[in-house]
């Protein structure tokens, strides 16, 4: 009895509590506060995990469904990638490192760099897990499909940072399991001082992103925030493309001049269509007139340029880059390529320091694998990206002065080499002929 009658005043407990937070709820919710946060408290710039998800899919969609939406990422990595990269290392040991790591088959830096900075514009990031060989340091890149990421834990003191990458991982037998690998960051901890790691990079996990503010934590794809006019210039296209179908459809009108309901009937049932080039005979009582529908509707190239300029400012390219430059001259599309040299410029350098610090981890790793000896040896190297130039034009008189020495206008001075001839002086790899 005793034990029922405590669980009783327990219940009661509790309904009370309950019913002071919930009139406490309700108070909250008459404000007008209710729901909003201060201006100078702390902000979420992030999106839920869903609604990335679905950015994501909606990029991918659009690459794969939309002209417009598949040639934007094509172009961006175009000019990234370019003619392709190239490195340098000044010392042997150094250099036969990153030759390693550079042409390694699971690697492969020649060939899937495009397919890498498709990716990055695609689904606003790029996520490697890493695996280094013990004894030397060796390091294969594993690629992770930012879908399959539920979390990015960034540093509590310094957002910029991040710690923590959560992804779904897929079991051998069934099912997934949530993995969390540490983001490759440079062991600064002063409690780590004399260690192998200490002020080298760390980690198992390269976390790249783009088309995101410090305090984010996931990156954006560059179709973002054109998607949805993108998906309005598609259906708008469509519907044009239904009005022109159907304005290609006529009907024959058959007037059947004093005929009764049964002659009318009967003179219906032996109505043929006539073939083209045909012979068809009547009297003054029957009319044969084509008819078409009549849809009063205006021509709309004025709404799809609308739209499709409106999707070209918001990725940053001008519309000649996307054959619409009938309004264009010469001076005015010059003059509107700088902005977007500038933007593409600002992806390619963003793309080599990519590069560069995943070639910085693999030295490191090597020397914290004990296998290379940085004592006495430049550690340094250089990634070499392929120019993103602007159009050469020449003047008049650099013309008349070409015309005079009889060279053709854009052709090399002789002491000048081409690209293809330092390419096979100095090796794609950068490794330089030795004496």
């Amino acid at each position: 009895m005793r034990k029922m009658e405590q669980r009783r005043k327990l219940k009661e407990s509790i309904k009370v509590k309950e019913k002071k937070i919930q009139e406490a709820v309700d108070i909250g919710r008459g404000t007008e506060d209710y729901g909003w946060t201060p201006i100078t408290g702390g902000a979420e710039r992030d999106v839920t995990a869903l609604t990335q998800k679905r950015m994501q899919d909606i990029a991918a969609y659009l690459y794969d469904a939309n002209p417009i939406g598949h040639r934007i990422p094509e172009m961006m990595k175009d000019f990234v990638i370019g003619d392709g990269y190239t490195w340098e290392a000044p010392d042997k040991d150094v250099k036969a490192i990153i030759k390693s790591f550079w042409n390694d088959p699971l690697n492969d830096f020649d060939r899937r760099l495009d397919i890498r900075a498709l990716e990055l514009s695609i689904m606003g990031e790029l996520i490697f897990k890493t695996f280094v060989a013990q004894q030397t340091g060796h390091v294969r890149l594993g690629y992770i499909d930012p879908g399959k990421v539920t979390k990015v834990v960034l540093d509590s003191d310094n957002p910029e940072i991040a710690k923590e990458v959560h992804w779904r991982k897929r079991q051998k037998n069934y099912g997934y399991k949530t993995d969390k690998l540490q983001v490759i960051n440079y062991d600064l901890d002063p409690h780590r001082t004399g260690e192998a790691t200490y002020e080298r990079l760390a980690g198992n996990c390269f976390f790249f992103a783009i088309n995101k503010v410090a305090s984010a934590s996931r990156g954006k794809s560059d179709l973002l925030s054109i998607a949805d006019m993108i998906d309005a210039h598609d259906a708008f296209l469509f519907t044009r493309l239904e009005r022109a179908n159907l304005l290609n459809v006529f009907i024959w009108d058959i007037l059947y001049e004093g005929g009764s309901k049964t002659e009318i009937e009967d003179f219906a049932k032996g109505i043929v269509m006539p073939k083209p080039g045909s012979v068809r005979v009547h009297n003054e009582k029957v009319t044969w007139k084509a008819v078409t529908p009549k849809l009063e509707a205006g021509d709309a190239s004025r709404e799809a340029k609308l739209f499709k300029d409106q999707i070209l400012a918001g990725a940053g390219f001008p519309p000649h880059y996307f054959s619409s430059g009938e309004q264009t001259g010469r001076s005015t599309s010059e003059s509107m390529n700088l902005p977007t040299l500038k933007m593409l410029r600002s992806r390619q350098r963003y793309f080599t320091k990519i590069i560069e610090f995943i070639i910085q981890y693999v030295i490191d790793q090597a020397i914290i694998a004990g296998y290379l000896k940085p004592t006495g040896k430049d550690l340094s190297f250089k990634i070499n990206a392929s120019p993103i130039q602007e159009r050469i034009t020449f003047s008049a008189y650099e013309m008349k002065q070409k015309r005079a020495a009889g060279t053709k206008i854009g052709d090399k001075p002789e002491d000048e080499e081409s690209p293809e001839e330092e390419t096979e002086k100095g090796g794609k790899d950068g490794e330089k002929e030795e004496d």
